[in-house]
C-alpha cells in the first residue's frame, strides 16, 4: 500500500518483514521484522497470512484463528487486532469476528478514515459485512451480495461500498444502512469477481470472466463506456486519480484508456450506438434489428465522419 501522500510504498511479505520504499527512486528506506512473540506461525501463516494495511499505512490488520471450538457444529472463532509495525506493538484490543458469519476471508478493506472494516468471504451467508473497529466487533452492516463474495471496495468518502464475486452482478451499498443503491452492474452472465471506485467517486470499473471491462456511473449505475474486450483473462482493473482506466490481463498485458467526455455530436453517438448494438430505435421506442446492408452503410458513414471510433 502507498502512504505519506504516495511518497512511500509499504510491503509485507511472508518472511514477517515490513519494508518501506521511496517511490521516487525505489530505494529501501526502512525494514521492520515483526517480533517472534507476535507471530502466530501455526495459525495465521498456515492460512496464508491475513494482513491488510490501514489507509495511513501505519498499522496492519492481523486476523488470528484461535481455534476455539465451542460446539460440534460451530466453527472456531476469529479475532482481529491492529499491529503497528514501526512501533512493534499491538494497537487497541482484539475484536472477535465469528467465522460462522464470515467464513474464509477473501478481502478485508479499511474505510478511508480507518475506523471501519469491510470484509467479504466464503461464508454461509454469501454476503459481506462491515465491522466498526471501535465497538466489540459485531457485524454492524450486512451486505447481501449472494454467491461466493470475492471483492470489496469503499467509495472515497466511505459512505458507499461495492461487492463482487462469483455472481455476475456488482452491487453498490449504503455503507451505513446496508441498503442496495440503484440496480446492480452486470456485464453478462459470467462472474464479475471485482470492481473498483475511481478516486473522485464518480465512476466504478468492473470486469467479467468473459474478458470484458466496463466503466459505470457510480451514482446511477448506468454504463458510461462500451464493453472493452481483452484477448486474455482480466486479473485486475482500476481507475487512477486522473480518470485513466488501467487493466491487467493475460499474458502480462497492461492497458490504459483515458476517460474523457466525448466531443461527438448527438447524431453521431446515436448512429454509433446503433452500430454497436446492431439495432435501431423507432420513434415509438421499439428496437428493430439492422439488416446487413443497413449496418454496412452506417459503418461506412461513421468511418468517414468519425474515423477515431474505429482506431
Amino acid at each position: 500500500t502507498f502512504a505519506e501522500n504516495d511518497t512511500q510504498l509499504i510491503t509485507f511479505c511472508n518472511d514477517w518483514t515490513v519494508r518501506v520504499w521511496r517511490t521516487a527512486d525505489g530505494q529501501l528506506v526502512s525494514t521492520h521484522r515483526i517480533p517472534a512473540s507476535y507471530q502466530p506461525l501455526e495459525i495465521v501463516h498456515s492460512k496464508g497470512g491475513n494482513f491488510w494495511f490501514r489507509p495511513d499505512g501505519k498499522a496492519l490488520l492481523m486476523v488470528i484463528d484461535e481455534k476455539i471450538q465451542r460446539a460440534s457444529e460451530e466453527p472456531a472463532a476469529w479475532h482481529e487486532q491492529l499491529y503497528d509495525p514501526f512501533a512493534g506493538r499491538w494497537v487497541g484490543v482484539p475484536v472477535e469476528l465469528t467465522r460462522w458469519a464470515v467464513g474464509k476471508i477473501n478481502q478485508a478493506v479499511f474505510s478511508p478514515d480507518g475506523s471501519r472494516l469491510g470484509m467479504v468471504s466464503d461464508g454461509h451467508s454469501q454476503s459481506g459485512h462491515i465491522f466498526d473497529l471501535r465497538t466489540n466487533g459485531l457485524p454492524e452492516v450486512h451486505l447481501a451480495q449472494g454467491g461466493n463474495v470475492l471483492d470489496f471496495d469503499w467509495s472515497p468518502d466511505g459512505r458507499r461500498a461495492i461487492t463482487a464475486g462469483m455472481s455476475p452482478e456488482v452491487k453498490v451499498w449504503d455503507s451505513m444502512s446496508g441498503d442496495m443503491i440503484r440496480n446492480p452492474m452486470r456485464i453478462d452472465a459470467t462472474p464479475a469477481r471485482s470492481g473498483r471506485w475511481s478516486a473522485d467517486g464518480r465512476f466504478i470499473a468492473t470486469r467479467s470472466d468473459s474478458r470484458f471491462v466496463r466503466v459505470w456511473d457510480a451514482t446511477t449505475t448506468e454504463a458510461v463506456t462500451p464493453l472493452l474486450r481483452h484477448a486474455g483473462d482480466i486479473r485486475w482493473v482500476c481507475i487512477t486519480p486522473g480518470n485513466r482506466l488501467i487493466t491487467a490481463s493475460e499474458p502480462n498485458v497492461l492497458r490504459a484508456w483515458d476517460l474523457k467526455p466525448t466531443l461527438l455530436s448527438a447524431d453521431l453517438l446515436r448512429e454509433y450506438a446503433e452500430v454497436l448494438s446492431g439495432r435501431r430505435l423507432t420513434e415509438h421506442g421499439t428496437l428493430l434489428p439492422l439488416t446487413d446492408s443497413e449496418l454496412e452503410a452506417k459503418v461506412r458513414s461513421l468511418s468517414q465522419r468519425s474515423p477515431e471510433l474505429f482506431q
